[in-house]
């Protein structure tokens, strides 16, 4: 999500989306206009790259509150629901790098918005005007990620319609939203179509319809039906713990309230869909959780309503229990990290880290003791909220360099642009690729011994000029050395223990090679 972007700005290609110089279908090409806006305005960095999302999730957060604070009951139902859902660990954790969900899961809950809009509203002017925001989302939606913009709202709308007995009015109201989501996706979708005629094809049969049933051979993120239920338990944290809570303050009729059955239609529905997909992985349930926060401030609040006289005992245990957990929990950490057995999550050189952790979950436990002894439900909720907020602020810097080094290996790839000259040639293995790209600001390097994601740009038969990128095995490697010898060399980077365990007997030995734990960096 960096990369291809990166090539966009590097080729003046918007339409077609390349990694690597190679196609890339998986999604359609103006999901990485956003990273590409942003990097030519704040440049190749990290920064740049992870604001889009960052925005997406602010402007979701935006629009939970514009319909709660119209809709859902006022002032503290709009904050409680905003609290709850940015500080929510999967939608805070997703929010802050960089992947499409955010801007999926912001486009829908923008278009979800201006739907139940239309639905209260009388007008019909102004219920037209809303249904064509909706339709503009959809189309958005489209754009990021394709036919899932079109599945979520019908799941949610088509019950929702129902449940509230008004459905024949979707087939009146179905036309403005149809066109102005037309207007907006056509103009790339017949791009595409006209650049490359087998997009449409893979895209829908590979990326949607495969995926869904499994239909593939070669299945991407297999996972059982109840994959989700472990995502969402651990992805609502710290909230999960005040589920009970919100189930003790739901009452029957809430169910008359129109705002929660949308929410229900919403949360419930999609992530039934989601998990009857074969292909699952935990960020595609993002797009639930605004729904998710509705319906838990809504139950929480009508929770400590029928408690006001008295004290609210399962919050009160749950906050207690919890931040007496912390503190436990953190002399233990520091023994272990002063012991260094186990091995420590934090390596040489950390130590600060560990301080901070510390810190920041020392005061998360006081404020949760202090929401658990105070007797007001509005302060109790918000020391709730601001307790992990010092762990979340920090969360990128509390990052073990282990973790870091083996998903993003960019600084260790950066200590050796200098050995990469523009003539050499670059050859990585499937994982670092992207990194490879991105590091050296190379888009013609060479697939090493497993084509991943790139399988389909790869088919030679589909286009010729892919001819040469993919070097299947060690004797292919050592032909590319006898053509590049005296021409600039060739440069490979590989995982270390792949390169250990398959290729460092069927390889000749490399002049120059350094090694961070996870990833080899060697020149021939």
């Amino acid at each position: 999500y960096a990369e291809i972007p990166r090539e966009m700005l590097a080729t003046g290609d918007w339409v077609v989306p390349h990694l690597d110089a190679l196609r890339y279908f998986e999604k359609p090409a103006p999901g990485y206009w956003p990273n590409a806006l942003s990097m030519m305005i704040f440049g190749d960095n990290a920064f740049s790259i992870r604001l889009p999302s960052a925005l997406a999730s602010g402007l979701s957060a935006l629009m939970v509150f514009l319909l709660m604070l119209r809709f859902g009951g006022g002032a503290r139902e709009a904050l409680l629901s905003v609290g709850i859902l940015l500080s929510s660990a999967l939608f805070f954790g997703v929010g802050t790098f960089s992947v499409l969900d955010p801007l999926l899961t912001c486009c829908l809950t923008a278009g979800l918005f201006f739907f139940y809009l239309a639905t209260r509203t009388e007008g019909f002017w102004r219920k037209q005007g809303w249904l064509a925001l909706f339709g503009v989302c959809c189309g958005m939606a489209f754009l990021v990620k394709g036919f899932l913009a079109f599945v979520v709202p019908v799941l949610v709308i088509v019950p929702f319609m129902f449940w509230e007995r008004r459905w024949k009015e979707l087939f009146t109201m179905c036309w403005v939203p149809m066109i102005t989501a037309a207007i907006v996706a056509l103009p790339w979708a017949l791009a595409i179509h006209f650049r490359e005629a087998d997009f449409w094809r893979y895209f829908i049969m590979d990326e949607h319809i495969n995926r869904f049933t499994s239909a593939s051979g070669n299945q991407k993120h297999p996972s059982p039906f109840w994959y989700f239920i472990p995502v969402l338990l651990g992805g609502a944290l710290p909230w999960t713990l005040l589920f009970p809570a919100a189930v003790r303050g739901f009452r029957r009729e809430l169910l008359k309230d129109s705002i929660v059955r949308y929410a229900l239609c919403w949360l419930v529905l999609p992530f039934l869909f989601f998990s009857a997909s074969s292909g699952k992985l935990g960020t595609y349930i993002l797009p639930c959780f605004p729904a998710l926060a509705i319906l838990m401030s809504i139950c929480l609040l009508r929770y400590f309503d029928a408690h006001r006289k008295g004290p609210w005992p399962f919050f009160g245990h749950t906050a207690k229990w919890f931040g007496i957990l912390l503190l436990v929990a953190l002399p233990l950490f520091a023994i272990n990290q002063l012991s260094g057995f186990p091995r420590s999550v934090y390596g040489d050189g950390e130590a600060w880290k560990w301080i901070l952790a510390v810190v920041a979950v020392a005061l998360w436990a006081v404020m949760l003791l202090k929401a658990a002894a105070n007797s007001n439900p509005a302060r109790q909720l918000t020391l709730f909220c601001m307790g992990p907020l010092l762990a979340m602020c920090f969360s990128h810097a509390l990052l073990p360099e282990m973790v870091a080094d083996k998903k993003a290996p960019g600084e260790f790839l950066a200590k050796h642009i200098s050995k990469v000259k523009p003539e050499c040639a670059l050859v990585s293995y499937k994982d670092p690729l992207q990194s490879v790209c991105w590091t050296f600001k190379r888009n013609d390097v060479f697939i090493f011994a497993q084509k991943g994601e790139l399988l389909y740009g790869l088919d030679t038969e589909l286009y010729p000029d892919a001819e040469g990128r993919f070097i299947p095995d060690a004797d292919a490697f050592k032909k590319l050395l006898d053509d590049k010898k005296g021409k600039g060399g060739v440069v490979l980077v590989i995982k270390k223990s792949t390169y250990l365990k398959d290729f460092k007997d069927k390889l000749p030995e490399p002049q120059f090679i350094e090694s961070d734990g996870n990833f080899s960096f060697m020149s021939f």
